[in-house]
């Protein structure tokens, strides 16, 4: 089966997204992953103020791999500057070495982001995410000081994918960083980590590359309501500010390294609200999309 960069990664959802499921030694479901996030200061995976979600409009996508996604004024700016990099380094592109820190320039491949907010090749609507395209072995660090409460094992891709609680005075609860398509692994449940602690490593995807998936969401629900819905959102609105100039920097040189065929931050439907993304934040209704059968409901902003 060939590989697909993509994960729905909503913590009730997950496994439903998957074909084959997930299964780890340490972690064999949500119930485990928010128990163990009382680890943090974030009070409780899942739990935070029904207030988000007074300004959203749910959008029905009928059908998944509906190639017509609609996007929606964004409700305001980013709720923090939570990361402190994207998980690998990001710099000034090196035109002879075909790279921009550890994103590769494929000449004749993929370019190097699988973009937030693009159609997702699994078919479920909107990539949740920021694919990175990296050079082989690129070791992945932590974007956050945190916790990790769940690793999943991937059977499809033989890779894992990590949750991580973050830190942040603050923050508030229900967020959760998601660094997916992880080998080598350099930590286990219930470790803290500071900012650059390393991951592990990003899963070997093609030939001269590995790749990796960054996804930021918060989840948030009423006491009454199970699954929680939830928020994703573009990864390059939360880096700190001190580098997200260099790193949408890096991003922009790279995606114009190459004319013939042109890269671009777009797909057939939209562009770039920012290098990488093309919605700032992803919506997804968890309960609608139970009561209509699986049929995802989102909203992009």
């Amino acid at each position: 089966m060939s590989q697909a960069p993509t994960r729905w990664v909503t913590l009730s959802l997950l496994c439903l997204a998957l074909s084959t499921g997930c299964t780890d030694d340490r972690v064999t479901d949500e119930t485990d992953t928010q128990a163990t996030a009382d680890a943090s200061d974030t009070s409780s995976v899942g739990r935070a103020d029904v207030a988000v979600a007074q300004d959203v409009v749910g959008w029905d996508l009928t059908e998944p791999g509906d190639d017509s996604v609609t996007r929606r004024p964004r409700p305001g700016g980013p709720p923090v500057r939570l990361l402190s990099h994207l998980g690998v380094k990001i710099d000034p592109l090196d035109a002879r070495q075909g790279r921009a820190g550890d994103l590769v320039l494929l000449a004749d491949g993929p370019p190097p982001t699988g973009l937030f907010g693009g159609l997702d090749p699994e078919g479920s609507g909107v990539r949740p995410a920021l694919a990175l395209r990296v050079a082989a072995g690129a070791v992945v660090r932590s974007p956050v000081k945190g916790t990790v409460v769940a690793i999943w094992w991937q059977a499809d891709d033989k890779d894992y994918e990590v949750h991580i609680a973050p830190l942040a005075k603050g923050l508030g609860d229900g967020w959760l960083l998601v660094l997916d398509h992880i080998v080598d692994l350099s930590l286990a449940k219930g470790d803290p980590l500071e900012v650059d602690n390393p991951i592990g490593k990003a899963t070997p995807w093609g030939p001269g590359y590995s790749l990796f998936e960054l996804h930021v969401l918060r989840e948030f629900k009423d006491e009454k309501t199970w699954p929680p819905d939830a928020r994703h959102y573009c990864p390059v609105d939360m880096l700190v500010n001190e580098v997200r100039d260099q790193v949408t920097a890096g991003l922009t040189a790279l995606y114009g390294a190459r004319t013939k065929p042109p890269w671009r931050f777009a797909d057939d439907n939209a562009t770039a609200v920012t290098p990488g993304c093309l919605c700032h934040e992803i919506y997804e209704d968890a309960v609608a999309t139970k009561q209509a059968g699986g049929k995802r409901q989102l909203s992009c902003f």
